[in-house]
């Protein structure tokens, strides 16, 4: 009896850790999928852009900034934050209308006027902006043109 027990546990541990094999490498196979997948993670990276602003005034006064250094995540808002302080410009504007985004009121002391019908409009690469200024993402390259014209409305 002892014997048969024997060669039995010669054969059938041989076959447990097979199984046993068969089955952790399986699973270290679906975990090696799972971990090694070539999709781009979810995880952004900010990287450093370059934009040029132009800022007209009206009556033949045009300002340009070019190649504003500033992060891919940044908007037109950031943008003209930054160009004003680092020139000493006033820039003013307001969150009043809240889920619309920020309105620009004033520029280098150039304000809306009602009366007038004037006010700060913007345009990208040569188109009409149709959202607020911190709604609209820069890209590298981009162009902004802020004009204090009659409304476009």
């Amino acid at each position: 009896m002892k014997e048969i027990l024997k060669k039995s546990l010669k054969v059938i541990v041989p076959i447990i850790f097979l199984v046993i094999g068969i089955f952790l490498g399986q699973d270290l196979a679906n975990i090696s999928k799972l971990v090694n997948t070539n999709q781009p993670s979810e995880v952004s990276v900010t990287q450093e852009i370059q934009v040029d602003l132009m800022i007209d005034y009206g009556q033949d006064s045009i300002v340009v900034y070019n190649h504003e250094l500033l992060r891919s995540d940044q908007t037109v808002f950031d943008l003209l934050k930054q160009v004003t302080s680092n020139n000493n410009l006033k820039f003013v504007f307001s969150d009043k209308y809240k889920d619309l985004g920020i309105l620009v009121e004033s520029i280098d002391g150039v304000e809306n006027s009602t009366q007038t019908n004037r006010y700060w409009h913007y345009w990208v690469n040569n188109r009409f902006a149709q959202n607020a200024v911190d709604k609209h993402n820069l890209k590298d390259g981009d162009i902004i043109l802020f004009k204090y014209i009659k409304s476009q409305y």
